[in-house]
Order: C-alpha cells, then structure tokens, then sequence
C-alpha cells in the first residue's frame, strides 16, 4: 500500500548489481593485502563477537573498537586521557560490529544523548544533556566544520570513519552552540593501497541497503588519492504508504603538494524521498485516546518528503617544522527540504461519534545555506617540564535559513472547521494537491534568519610531566550577528517583522586532568557556550536593546 514515483525501480536494479559485483566482481578488483581494512569486509566484525579479546584488531586501525584520539576537542589529535572534557568516541570497528545503517543507531551508544525522529522518520533530533544538538543549532560537524541543515539527515554511516560526541560546553572552538554539546562525524580518508567493498542488507518490510566503498592512488600516483562510497537505501513500513529511499554518494581526493603540505576535497549528496507518517494522538469528544491499528495511516496516501544535501569541503595542511603547523579550511552546504504533509500535529478537532476528524494539510519548503572559513596554527613545543600544544584561531560563519509554509485553509480559523476530514474506523486515504509553487505565489508565511559568527580564539594544553597534570586554558572573543524576518499572512492580514540583534562576548575554558595512576584519572573543568536566540527578548517581542512591539506593516 505504497505510491512510488520517483526511482525505486532504479535503486533496485543499482542494488541488484551491487549483489552481482559482490559475489563475481570483487575479488577481481582486490589488489592489496595490505589495503585499508576499513574498506574489506571483515567476517568477524559482520558476526557476533562472543569474546572480544580474541578479535585480533592490531593491524586494523580502523576496525578497533576503543578510540585512543579525537580531533573535536582542540582541533588536533590528541589522547582522550589528557583533555579534562566529556568526550566520547565512536569508532569504525564499533560501526561495523552494529551494521549500523543510520546516524541515528550510532549516536544512541553515547551515553547523555537520546534521538528522536523529526518532520520524516529520517530526520533525526538529537539531545545531549537535555539541550537539542540540531544541525540548524550549530550542534553538527564534519572533519571539524560546522554542518547547518534544515531537518535531514547530517550524513550516512557508508562515508563515516567515527563519530566524536563532545558533551559540554564548546564555544571556545566552535562558536554559536547549545550548551549540551556538539558531534563531530569523522570521515573515512583517502587511502593510497587500493581497496573496495560492496556490502548488502534485507531485511523487513522490504528493506533492501547497499553500502560501497573504494579507495587507491589515482591513475597509479603517489601523490593524489581517492575515496569513494555510496550508501543506497530502500525501505517500507510498518506503516501502511510510508517508506524511505536514499542515495548518498561521497567523494574524496588528497594530494600531496610537497612533503609537507597535503590539499584535501570531499564532496557529498544525500537525497531522499520518503513519506512522513502522521505522529498525532487521536483524542475523542471526551478526551480518551483512540486506540487504532497499528497500521493505519491517517494521512493522504500522496504525502511526501523530498530532502536534499549537499556539501564541499576544501582543507590545506602545512607544516612549517615538526613543531608548527597550519590548517586552513573552507566549507559550503546547501540543504532543502519539500514536504506535503496532512494531520502532522495538526488534527483540528477531536474524533465524533462516526470517527470523523478534520485534518490540517501542511505544505513547506525549507531552505538553508551556509559558509565556513577557519585558519588554525599550533605549536608544539617543551620548555623545561612543560609541555605546550597551542592553537592560535580565526573562523568565520553564515548560514541562512528560509521557511515557506503554506497550509490548506489560513488560521486560526483552521480549528473551527472540518478542513480535508476522514473517517478513522474506514479510512480512505486519497490523494491531496500538495503545494510546490512556494517561489511563485505567496504562502501562508515566510520565515527568514541569517545568522553570522565571527571569532579569534587562543589556547593552550599544558602538560606539567612530573606530575602527570594536564591543563588546558583557553578563551575566545565571538560576534554573533542576527538578522530575522516572518513575513505572514494571518487571517488575510499581512504582517511583516524584521529583528536585527548584534552580541559580542568572551569565552573561557578551563580544566584539568590527574593521572594519579596510570589506570585512574581526576579531571575537572568549567567552559561557556552562547546562542543568540533570534534577537527576541524574553518576555517579550523585541530586540534586546529595543522596544518590546516589532514594527508591522
């Protein structure tokens, strides 16, 4: 009970060959055995390991399952047991020992941190702490630059070599971010011994998911490598209409400069098309929730979602001696997301005695577009029992967001009526002419926010060796700039809002870590995070330095 239209017949063919490549194909194209093992299926990691001592893991780095490193904290590798933060890190080996298919089923193994499906059931929330950890909230990296997204997917576990979850406090490096903490996902680098991969998934409700991986020298260079993988993905539901199909290509090319200057690429694109069940609570005339099957979808059988992302990358290392170092980094990602959506939160009454129930229609697009810039030089250096490891930064950040909402019939009016009802006990679905004209005619509202952040950031891990004590201290000088705009149309009334709200502050971190045996460690720490919230004041519809009534015209 499914309308397919976009290329499921396509996907199923694409699988259907990787499945053919993989039993006839793959071993003609193995031409190392000393190939990145990340890229080689591994028999053990593909079964349950009854007794994880016997897993041999000391020549695959990739396929270790405890992290020794991450890069999230301080911009630079550096050993989990000398950063006095909250980090945990979620490596391959634990990835492919789970088959994890989704972001979702990787994040859920850091403790703190629960998910929860949005808008479509691949639009993952994410929570650390409490405090959502969004795409759209700054709470998303990729190799260390921030990702802003508007409700899809941040990235697909085929491209992924681990993923660092940072809890706290992390203004100090990344700026504009909630409090509860960020993710760093950490992809698979390019790798010079050629290597490939093809792995396939069946499951349920007609699940079908082939991930592919390649890797090796271009055109037999030392000097320029290459990564490619895919991840496909078919799926229905338990649900009757609502499925998911996904295509997420990502390449990468490293060439070597000169012997100590590499330039990295990587670019990517998921897209997808699914249906987003309906995820509303049915009352009655008397407030008792209907029980219904579990089966049963509400919605029109024509609803949709269709995401797309993209995102570049561009990275230069240089070292100018073994003691210093520079990385400059440049990143774009545009997302958007059309959605035709009925009943979403948004029954407009409860249920009669015939089971009648009104429905709402929610047609949205949702834009974003988003910039980075960062140049970070560290500096190794030991004077006397102290070891320093400093980074000097400045980054640079836009995004712009744009929501265009358009609903079947203007509110508030909406709840007084019975707008596109159905009958719950013998639904018939049907069809609904879902609006993709939001360029063209005017919605129901406009929702317009650009957010800017700049800042230059010092900071230093200490190391006092004959106590084994080591600080870190830190501060960063940011400006977060706010434009926001809601065009609506409420009633037939147009109203227009503009809000501009400029913020500056001082960041600090501090902490520090005591290896008071070489298997017990005390660590303590205190950092800040800020967010502009949209130049509202609290209490109020202003700015913070403004009047509380916003202009309307």
């Amino acid at each position: 009970m499914r309308l397919r239209s976009h290329y499921p017949k396509t996907l199923t063919a694409t699988i259907l060959a990787c499945v053919f490549f993989t039993t006839v194909g793959l071993p003609a194209l193995a031409q190392s055995e000393n190939a990145d093992h990340s890229a080689q299926t591994d028999d053990r990691a593909n079964s349950v390991v009854e007794n994880l001592e016997d897993l041999d893991i000391s020549d695959k780095p990739e396929q270790a399952l405890r992290a020794e490193q991450a890069s999230a904290a301080t911009l630079s590798n550096v050993p989990l047991n000398r950063l006095p933060l909250n980090i945990s890190v979620i490596p391959r080996g634990i990835l492919n020992l789970e088959n994890a298919t989704s972001t979702r089923a990787i994040i859920e193994q850091s403790g703190s941190v629960i998910t929860g499906t949005g808008h479509s059931r691949t639009f993952e929330r994410v929570f650390i702490r409490g405090f959502s950890a969004d795409a759209e909230l700054n709470g998303a990296l990729k190799n260390g630059i921030p990702f802003y997204g508007v409700d899809s997917p941040v990235a697909d576990p085929s491209a992924l070599a681990s993923v660092e979850v940072l809890k706290g406090s992390a203004g100090l490096l990344y700026g504009s971010a909630q409090p509860g903490g960020l993710i760093n996902y950490v992809y698979k680098k390019p790798q010079k011994d050629a290597a490939y991969s093809i792995s396939t998934t069946f499951g349920s409700f007609n699940t079908r998911r082939a991930d592919v991986d390649a890797t090796g020298s271009i055109a037999g260079s030392d000097k320029i490598a290459y990564r490619f993988t895919l991840g496909l993905e078919d799926s229905e539901s338990w649900q009757d209409y609502v499925y998911n199909e996904k295509v997420a290509p990502t390449l990468q090319l490293r060439a070597e400069l000169t012997d100590n200057t590499t330039l990295s690429l990587l670019a990517e694109r998921i897209r997808i098309d699914n249906n987003p069940a309906p995820a509303d609570t049915l009352l009655d005339a008397e407030a008792n929730i209907i029980e219904l099957p579990i089966e049963t979808y509400l919605g029109h059988s024509n609803d949709f979602a269709e995401e797309t992302t993209e995102q570049f990358q561009l990275q230069l290392d240089h070292r100018f001696s073994n003691a210093v170092a520079l990385v400059a980094q440049v990143g774009s990602n545009t997302t958007k997301r059309d959605m035709g959506n009925t009943g979403y939160n948004s029954f407009t009454g409860p249920v009669d005695e015939e089971g009648n129930v009104g429905r709402l229609v929610f047609d949205q697009r949702r834009t974003s577009d988003g910039q980075y810039a960062a140049v970070h030089l560290t500096l190794d250096k030991t004077i006397g029992d102290f070891e320093h490891r400093a980074l000097l930064g400045l980054n640079y950040s836009k995004n712009n967001m744009r929501n265009h909402n358009a609903f079947n019939i203007q509110l508030p009016e909406a709840y007084q009526v019975m707008a596109t009802p159905i009958t719950i006990y013998d639904p018939i679905p049907g069809t609904y002419p879902h609006r993709t004209d939001f360029e063209d005619s005017p919605p129901f509202a406009i929702l317009d926010w650009t957010n800017t952040d700049k800042g230059f950031n010092v900071q230093d891990l200490v190391t006092y060796t004959p106590w084994n004590l080591h600080m870190l201290l830190g501060v960063r000088y940011g400006i977060f700039e706010t434009q926001y705009n809601s065009d609506t149309v409420w009633s037939g009334e147009p109203r227009d809002r503009w809000v501009p709200s400029d913020n500056d502050a001082w960041i600090p971190r501090v902490g520090f870590v005591w290896d008071t045996t070489p298997s017990v460690s005390l660590y303590a720490s205190y950092g800040e995070s800020y967010r502009n919230q949209f130049g509202q004041a609290r209490g109020q519809g202003g700015s913070f330095d403004g009047p509380g009534d916003l202009p309307a015209d």
